[in-house]
């Protein structure tokens, strides 16, 4: 079969589409991108998209992000993609891809990237929607500052209005919200909510006793709980 080709205009075409005002330089950039696709393509035994281009054509922003987006496994072969935080933003809020495990992308990004604010948030607000469907992703992500940061308890000074979101991924975090939120109400619930991400369809009865001290006088219930979570 004929292999795939990417059209490109001649000279005086493309002089042409410039004096109407077409932006000739971002026409051509996505040409290239183009090429590099069609070109992995009908060659897949090369592996790679990036992997043996010229450094300037992999660190070129335009171009390794609109590779990446499409590939992401190709953030390997460039620098300039780890840092790109519009890259991230792409990827993990893209909505032709819904699964919890597209989080996994934040593994292939700096730690300034993990850092950034509006990645936390939205990272934050994804966990909290569907952690409790897809449960086994807490012991499964790919490791990642972020990632790592939000389930060890680590994150500090977000916005007011994501401490919800927080407190319902580790119920931890409820000692740090503000006083304005009813806080208490709001840890119950989290705990309870926490325990049933496991399917254990516990349901809380306002009679019973949630605040009672079990840390001080251990039962053996509680020791053996401890032993379990404590062991290496």
């Amino acid at each position: 079969m004929e292999k795939r080709k990417v059209f490109m205009p001649s000279m005086d075409d493309l002089y042409k589409m410039q004096d109407m005002g077409a932006n000739i330089k971002l026409y051509l950039y996505a040409k290239a991108i183009e090429s590099l696709c069609i070109n992995y393509v009908n060659y897949p035994r090369k592996g790679s998209i990036l992997k043996n281009e010229y450094k300037y054509l992999c660190e070129d922003e335009i171009i390794a992000r609109a590779i990446c987006k499409m590939y992401p496994d190709e953030m390997k072969y460039s620098e300039e993609a780890k840092y790109d935080v519009n890259l991230a933003k792409r990827l993990i809020t893209n909505p032709e891809n819904r699964d919890i495990y597209r989080l996994d992308y934040l593994s292939r990004f700096s730690d300034s990237v993990n850092d950034n604010t509006f990645i936390i948030s939205e990272v934050i607000s994804i966990l909290a929607e569907e952690l409790n469907n897809s449960p086994k992703y807490r012991f499964e992500y790919q490791r990642s500052k972020l990632l790592d940061d939000i389930f060890m308890g680590k994150i500090t000074n977000v916005n007011n209005g994501i401490f919800s979101d927080l407190v319902s991924i580790e119920p931890y975090y409820a000692l740090n919200v503000d006083n304005a939120y009813n806080v208490e109400e709001m840890l119950k619930n989290a705990v309870i909510n926490y325990i049933n991400r496991y399917s254990c369809d516990y349901i809380y009865f306002p009679y019973e006793k949630g605040n009672e001290d079990i840390l001080t006088n251990q039962t053996t219930e509680v020791k053996r709980l401890f032993r379990c979570i404590n062991r290496k």
